[in-house]
């Protein structure tokens, strides 16, 4: 097993202390995730000003409660980058705003955490999407927004990162 991180070390040391900044910052993920893929849900698009607001807090937070390394940050954003990209290269299949909700998430996650979110995401999207086929809700062509999908990765992934 691989030795932890010298921010997962400092995490578990202010978990000792009854430190709750990190609970802070898992309740703004969750809160900002609920937002956007309430605006994505209802409007099918995300809003930059949001989402520079979404990043940046995680930024303050990651800073106050340093529990996330530079680069881990970094990271994290790379998942989202690389999505971005995959938005340039499919010509809008993948939402450009769905890939920089991925850049923010980063921040606060950390490079394989938000990894698991995308996967997770991924699999509650296609699930959905298979649900709403057989419902007669959508076509095969047709788009669905990805945040609330992204949401429930949010919701689930406690349970399966232990």
């Amino acid at each position: 097993m691989p030795a932890p991180s010298a921010a997962r070390r400092r995490l578990e040391e202010r978990k000792g202390n009854g430190m709750g900044i990190e609970k802070v910052q898992e309740c703004m993920l969750l809160g900002f995730l609920l937002i956007l893929a309430w605006i994505d849900w209802k409007k099918r698009e995300i809003p930059l000003l949001f989402l520079g607001i979404f990043a940046g807090g995680g930024c303050l937070a990651g800073w106050l409660s340093e529990t996330l390394q530079w680069k881990e940050m970094m990271g994290g954003l790379l998942v989202g980058g690389i999505l971005l990209l995959g938005a340039l290269a499919s010509r809008g299949s993948i939402g450009a705003g769905d890939a920089l909700a991925f850049c923010a998430s980063g921040i606060y996650l950390g490079f394989w955490q938000n990894l698991l979110l995308l996967f997770l995401s991924a699999v509650c999207a296609a699930g959905g999407a298979g649900v709403l086929l057989l419902l007669q809700k959508c076509t095969k062509k047709g788009k669905i927004p990805f945040l609330p999908f992204v949401l429930a990765g949010d919701v689930l992934m406690p349970a399966l990162s232990g």
